[in-house]
Formats: structure tokens, sequence, C-alpha cells
């Protein structure tokens, strides 16, 4: 089954199906491990016309890794699970044959959409924060600082580093703005996914199904 899963190849091509398209190994030597080439496609239509944006350097799975009961199946399960692989955190999809796979497949790519901008970057008061799951905590806990400091009456101010590395003066109210400022784009995000659920699950066709999008 392909992989679904948001990401920037190396090409700089945005891709959503990733597919396994064959596996190798040395059989001049004792063979112990797979080399396993996997391409990238920006979508659904490019994966069934396979017509790929990008193809992958040979990722090495080993043997006694593999289940041999279902070996492509098991290569993709660690794909998906291994901490170096550019696919981690994607998740398998079956092939869209009916309506029911289509909402199924459609609501995945919301997800990873929805996450890729609730943790993507935080743009504030004309600079850019970064906002994974980590940053969100320090925003959070700043914010709580900050409002400990005004509560006392006591003068507070920190030292940001940006998305881009430089860095910025904030101030208590800063502070506590930003904070504010990041729990708008969560929960802005999670309302778009709620919407857009809702247009997937009423949708009659999985023509209708795959023109459900994220607005710009």
């Amino acid at each position: 089954m392909p992989i679904l899963k948001i990401l920037k190849a190396k090409t700089g091509a945005l891709c959503s199906i990733h597919q396994v398209l064959h596996m190798e190994t040395n059989l001049s030597q004792l063979p112990t491990s797979f080399l396993v080439r996997v391409a990238s496609y920006a979508g659904e239509e490019e994966a069934l016309a396979e017509q790929p944006a990008a193809h992958w350097p040979p990722l090495e799975i080993p043997f006694h890794l593999l289940n041999f009961n279902d070996v492509i199946g098991s290569v993709e399960q660690i794909l998906i699970a291994a901490a170096d692989s550019p696919f981690i955190g994607g998740s398998r999809i079956a092939p869209v044959t009916d309506l029911a796979k289509a909402k199924a497949r459609r609501w995945g790519e919301i997800k990873q959409l929805r996450e890729a901008i609730e943790f993507g970057p935080l743009l504030w008061d004309g600079s850019t924060f970064q906002a994974d799951v980590a940053s969100q905590d320090r925003i959070k806990d700043a914010a709580r600082r900050a409002e400990r400091a005004i509560a006392a009456g006591v003068s507070l101010s920190e030292t940001w580093t940006l998305a881009d590395n430089s860095f910025r003066l904030m101030s208590a109210a800063d502070l506590i703005a930003l904070d504010a400022a990041r729990s708008l784009q969560v929960s802005g995000a999670h309302e778009i996914a709620r919407q857009l659920r809702e247009q997937i699950d009423a949708s009659p066709t999985p023509e209708a199904v795959r023109a459900v999008d994220w607005p710009q």
C-alpha cells in the first residue's frame, strides 16, 4: 500500500504519496539487508498516472526486521517508524477503489495538513517564530512567567530566538500576545479541519472527495 506523508523531497518538490518500487540485494555476497527504492508523487492523480516527482536514494532494510509473509508491508511499516526515515510518522493507505476508502484517504491527508499548520511557523507582529511541539511548550511556559511577573508588578523581558536564528527582545506583554497567537493558530487549524471533515463525509463521489482541499 502507498505511504501517505506530506514532505518536501530533496528536489524541492512537495509530495504526499510514496510508493515502494522495488527491492534489491547484492547476490555476490551473503546478503544481510535489502536496498529499497521509493518514488514520491505530488498527489493521487500523479501516483495513478505513474508520474513521480522524486526518487529517493536506496534505503537499507535489514533482513531480520522483515516479515517474510508480507515483505512489502513490513518494509512500509519500517519506513514509517524508523527515526532516520524521511517517511517517519506517515501512514499506510489502501488504494482508492470505492467512496469509503477515498474518504478515509482524504481525511488522512487533511489531518497531515492540519498538523503541518498547527506546528508550522508562527507569524506574529512581523516576526516568524518556531512552533513545533517543543517550541509551543516554551511559548506557553514563557507566557505563564509573564503573567506571574505582571501580577507581581515585576518587570520581565526575554530574548527570543526567531525561526531564522535572529533574536527579538520580548516584553511580558509580548510573550502573552505571542501565546495568544499560538493558541489561535492551533484552534484555527482544527476548526478548518473539522469543516473539511464535514465536506468529506458529505461528498457523494471519490472525485468530489478529492476536490475537498485546505483553503489557501
